[in-house]
């Protein structure tokens, strides 16, 4: 059950050395494996890996000899080393398929304290490289992030001063050269500042999506939608399509690519007062689909789920993830989220979810999730999720808006049962 990671010998550390290395009589070396795959418990698995020798003595060479070894999986928590970051909140992080990658945020109460500095992480040599902040967009919080074509693009949020950052103001950064390069703010088609936007990358045609939002006082109205082509000059290029068969105005909706597609789902389509808060009874449980159909075009769809009496009610703040290998055409899992139903800006945090089946029957696709072994003890909003090929994750996030929880909890939808970790 083990592979080399990296290649190239020793793969990716231990004591061995590179090529070549002489290892003395009686002396021992060790070098780092992966598993394939997660056996979910702690385990001991016996193995052999061919070595490929010199025994030095002039008659023999490259011989290959087989060598147990035994490897130990152990699940939980590992501490990460602290990066050169100041400590912060409301920033974001994208996963590049090696590194993850944090920027922004706010170090404290005041406007003053947004952030526009980063660092990349890399989990197998468990180290930190600082970002560069030159040509970086502005310092801002509540900005979005998505990775797609060997780059991160960053856009919207609030500004140092309290305001929306400019409109169309944004950044992409590629981690390959340690630059970035501000998009293009003044061919006509970009959006306006905003928070509470989706932004997706459609890997089909190699673009961002950019959808909904709102400002500090209001909702953007029922919007355009926003394509920005990263290789379209040297700053990217906006392009928009029309408000025809559009979701309803909203912000702090969910959303995610199927793999083919950009899902909205929920969020709230009114602000209390002036608020980041949903206005009473202005979140909503109806989603749809935009299928793209090249690069700054294509068409939204609904979701045939207007009569299916399990659709979850209204929400904002919902976590989702894709689950491309459930069913036939694979399913999203929804949980979690928050009302406000007494119009005084307090989160209500949502205890139930829904799996929606894109090949079942119209009105028949959501199927509710168990609530029994749930975290649903007061429920909860903002926390993390993410889907890993055979369970759905839930870690953290807020209850009662003050009370953070550090906890993670496993959906399995095989069998629609939770457990801790």
């Amino acid at each position: 059950p083990y592979t080399f990671k990296g290649g190239a010998w020793p793969g990716v550390g231990g004591t061995c050395g590179a090529q070549p290395f002489v290892l003395t009589p009686a002396a021992s070396c060790t070098f780092v494996m992966n598993f394939t795959s997660n056996p979910g418990t702690n385990t001991t698995y016996p193995d052999t890996i061919v070595i490929d020798f010199d025994d030095l003595g002039g008659t023999s060479q490259n011989q290959t000899e087989n060598r147990n070894i035994t490897g130990i999986f152990q699940k939980g928590w590992f501490d990460a080393t602290d990066s050169s970051l100041s400590a912060r909140f409301a920033s974001e992080s994208v996963w590049t398929g090696k590194q993850m990658i944090v920027w922004g945020g706010k170090t404290g109460s005041a406007s003053s304290t947004r952030q526009n500095d980063g660092a990349l992480y890399d989990p197998i040599t468990d180290s930190w490289t600082p970002m560069t902040s030159t040509d970086a967009p502005t310092a801002r919080s509540q900005h979005r992030v998505s990775w797609g074509g060997g780059k991160m693009f960053v856009f919207g949020g609030l500004g140092t001063n309290g305001t929306f950052s400019a409109a169309g103001q944004g950044g992409l950064y590629n981690p390959m050269t340690d630059d970035w390069d501000l998009v293009d703010t003044t061919d006509g088609d970009e959006p306006s500042g905003r928070m509470g936007h989706s932004l997706i990358y459609d890997h089909t045609n190699q673009q961002f999506i950019i959808f909904g939002g709102t400002t500090n006082t209001s909702v953007l109205a029922a919007s355009n939608t926003y394509f920005l082509d990263p290789d379209g000059d040297a700053n990217g290029d906006w392009l928009k399509i029309g408000t025809a068969g559009a979701p309803t105005q909203r912000y702090y909706h969910g959303s995610l690519w199927t793999g083919s597609a950009m899902l909205v789902w929920g969020g709230c389509t009114n602000r209390y007062s002036n608020t980041n808060g949903c206005d009473a009874n202005a979140e909503v449980n109806d989603g749809m689909v935009f299928m793209p159909s090249g690069v700054g075009a294509g068409s939204w769809n609904g979701l045939d789920d207007g009569a299916d009496p399990n659709k979850p009610n209204a929400r904002y703040f919902p976590k989702m993830s894709w689950a491309p290998e459930l069913g036939s055409q694979g399913k999203i899992i929804l949980w979690g989220g928050s009302t406000d139903s007494t119009n005084t800006a307090t989160l209500l945090e949502e205890t139930t979810g829904a799996v929606y089946d894109l090949a079942a029957a119209a009105d028949a696709k959501w199927s509710p999730i168990n609530q029994t072994g749930s975290p649903n003890a007061g429920g909860r909003n903002i926390s993390l999720n993410f889907w890993d090929g055979t369970y759905f994750y839930i870690w953290g996030g807020l209850q009662s808006e003050a009370a953070g929880v550090a906890d993670l909890y496993r959906y399995n939808p095989g069998g629609n049962t939770w457990s801790t970790v």
